[in-house]
């Protein structure tokens, strides 16, 4: 497992770290923690997605007093039974606020671990909702007439082909087969459990934190995947092809090194507005035709810069770096 500590306001990765196994607890966080502490680095934030929520990890980061923003898993039993009385009156005015020019529904909750208490908001977006309904009717609608026009031929299980249409949606049918046909309609309080939940989610967070704090640096959490992604697709880090540790270690720096120049190009890019016209990749390649060339003589000369050339390189003020002609 890899882990990758972002800079918020440089958006560039500034350290990485591995971790043996699949491990999901505070073990992994604290150590990385420490090794951030070590570089004089205090003034952290985790976010943290729902794999890492449990009330062990809870209490023990509450515990070391870790700084962090975390999403509810909701398939905990006490989770379920928080919702269900917080949403009751999610949708009063007392609770409307507005983040991003967008209208949602936001509420101060807590979750009872023990004797400690984890505050955090329960988020209600109505349009997000919406969305999240139309698209589950839609596939339930799709599953339940691929099913209904199915015509079963001799020895062929209906079971079998009941499961491989409905897939994960096949707790949202009852169904049974008659003759050649596979009968089914949709269970109503399969999709009201469901869409009770649409558009609603949970953020807790330890120390002294506002909705819009906790929900802006949540969603940034965007940042961390979009640099794994870059690791995956345009650095085509994976699959690893190593055979040993030290060369594992050793070829995951060298990418990491990659990622923070590809990064604050992306940056470069973006904050220069060059980022309609080209990606990371067409401005190296662009850049990449540029040559100084050593001259008999031992002058070293730059060849032509072209208008691309010249444009890019204004926009990311590097223009000193070239010296015209000999």
């Amino acid at each position: 497992n890899l882990s990758l500590i972002m800079d918020k306001d440089l958006d560039i990765p500034v350290m990485y770290d591995l971790y043996p196994g699949s491990i999901t607890d505070v073990t992994t966080l604290t150590g990385t923690l420490t090794k951030l502490e070590a570089y004089g680095v205090t003034d952290y934030t985790a976010i943290m997605d729902r794999g890492f929520f449990s009330q062990d990890n809870l209490l023990e980061m509450l515990d070391r007093q870790i700084s962090f923003i975390i999403a509810a898993k909701f398939s905990l039993k006490e989770l379920k039974e928080l919702l269900t009385a917080e949403q009751r009156d999610i949708d009063q005015v007392e609770y409307l606020q507005k983040f991003h020019d967008q209208t949602i529904y936001v509420k101060p909750v807590v979750f009872l671990l023990g004797d400690r208490e984890l505050k955090g908001y329960l988020y209600y977006d109505p349009k997000r909702e919406r969305e999240e309904k139309e698209a589950l009717t839609s596939h339930l609608y799709d599953i339940r007439e691929a099913l209904l026009n199915v015509r079963l031929k001799r020895n062929q299980s209906a079971q079998q082909v009941f499961f491989s249409k409905a897939g994960k949606f096949k707790n949202f049918f009852d169904w049974e087969q008659v003759d050649n046909r596979i009968e089914v309609t949709i269970r109503q309080n399969a999709v009201t459990q469901r869409t009770n939940r649409m558009g609603k989610y949970m953020l807790f967070y330890s120390g002294d934190v506002d909705w819009m704090t906790c929900l802006s640096l949540y969603r940034e959490r965007d940042c961390i995947e979009k640099e794994f992604k870059g690791l995956k697709s345009e650095l085509e880090v994976l699959p690893l092809r190593t055979h040993s540790i030290a060369t594992t270690r050793g070829y995951l720096f060298i990418a990491f090194l990659s990622l923070m120049l590809r990064s604050h190009l992306l940056k470069l890019l973006k904050d220069s507005g060059l980022a309609k016209k080209y990606s990371a990749e067409g401005v190296m390649l662009e850049l990449e035709k540029l040559r100084k060339v050593t001259l008999a003589d031992g002058r070293v000369m730059t060849t032509e810069v072209t208008k691309r050339q010249r444009d890019i390189m204004k926009a990311l003020n590097i223009m000193r770096l070239i010296s015209p002609g000999v």
